[in-house]
């Protein structure tokens, strides 16, 4: 009955709390204090509980050996390590697993963000939670196999504990009551509190010279960097086509073209956060970056200097060609690293309600 760290209850619902909320603005260019803009669900500490532990069940895959976890690892920024998702197996690797078309993308703040997949075609938490369960190539989990194995396991009363005593959602099925905690645990994974955190708010010395001439590259009209990556969220929450190269083999990724059918969104992805980006190699829609140093590279490099020939693709306007030297870059880098918090990392489970093995982290 405890809301997470960085929450507090107000009417039986966990509220996140932050100095950004002192802060009128949402329309900051890259200034230092500019508002979060608000979550788009709340729900109760028993809520966020549960979907903890679906979170690191393996019940939800069709074989009962991969959970969400496999894939968004806490140890990795919520990510996995691989430069493109595994799908139906235990694990991410490569041997075992089903290769994805795209990286699997950091779940740190995602309750904040109103895309949530690379195409910019997914938009809904709630909605979103269930669909890697049912993907064949993911998790492979048939949706009445879901609605028996949580009605024949401990998680019916649970979920009756949960959402029974809310008339919103007792009459909502058991997967989709499941797909509500699965939002309210993902809800829950917040990181404000880096060193970049502690300098917004005064500990002028919370970053290193070096740091410090990172942050003012990244907020410069010569990169542009903030006019894109704008904080709290370091995301202005849009698409963009940036000509990214493509992995040696595989065809072009259209993006964000397929779920809007517009030609001017070809190839165009969208915007993520870099909150904790130095957890979450390897980088870009597709893993080509390993490092973070190579993505800075890229964007030195200049205006679509990786576009595939004959593409029709239109970069952003902001990919220029800043011309950065070698100090410029490292120092950007370093800026960027100090993003890192992790210090709201759940508790991975003991023990689950369906008596499986949480996955190793």
């Amino acid at each position: 009955d405890t809301c997470p760290a960085g929450f507090i209850q107000e009417a039986g619902r966990c509220q996140f709390v932050s100095l950004y909320g002192q802060f009128a603005s949402f329309a900051g260019q890259g200034g230092l204090r500019t508002a979060l803009p608000p979550m788009a669900h709340s729900y109760t500490p028993r809520q966020i509980d549960l979907g903890r532990y679906l979170f690191f069940d393996p019940l939800l895959s069709g074989a009962r050996d991969m959970s969400c976890a496999n894939c968004h690892r806490p140890a990795a920024g919520f990510s996995d390590g691989q430069a493109r998702a595994m799908g139906r197996a235990p694990g991410v690797t490569p041997a075992r697993g089903q290769l994805l078309p795209r990286n699997t993308p950091s779940l740190w703040n995602v309750g904040f963000f109103r895309l949530l997949s690379w195409d910019g075609g997914r938009t809904d938490l709630i909605e979103q939670t269930l669909v890697p369960v049912f993907a064949a190539d993911e998790m492979n989990l048939q949706a009445a196999e879901l609605e028996r194995r949580l009605a024949q396991s401990s998680y019916r009363e649970l979920l009756a504990q949960a959402f029974g005593g809310d008339e919103r959602y007792r009459a909502l099925s058991l997967s989709e009551q499941a797909a509500h905690a699965l939002a309210a645990f993902q809800g829950s994974l917040v990181s404000f509190n880096s060193r970049y955190d502690y300098y917004v708010f005064g500990a002028k010395n919370a970053l290193t010279e070096q740091e410090m001439r990172g942050l003012t590259l990244f907020r410069s009209f010569e990169t542009r960097c903030s006019e894109c990556h704008i904080p709290p969220l370091f995301s202005n929450q849009q698409l963009a086509t940036l000509g990214v190269p493509e992995p040696a083999g595989k065809v072009f990724d259209a993006g964000a073209q397929k779920p809007t059918g517009r030609a001017d969104l070809r190839g165009a992805f969208r915007i993520p956060s870099l909150r904790n980006v130095a957890l979450t190699a390897p980088y870009m829609h597709n893993g080509v970056f390993s490092q973070l140093e190579d993505v800075v590279k890229f964007y030195a490099d200049g205006r679509g200097n990786s576009a595939p020939p004959g593409e029709p693709i239109k970069i952003h306007w902001h990919i220029g060609q800043p011309d950065l030297d070698a100090q410029q870059q490292a120092d950007l880098v370093a800026f960027l690293r100090s993003l890192t918090d992790t210090s709201h990392l759940p508790v991975v489970p003991g023990e689950l309600p369906s008596g499986l093995d949480a996955p190793s982290m």
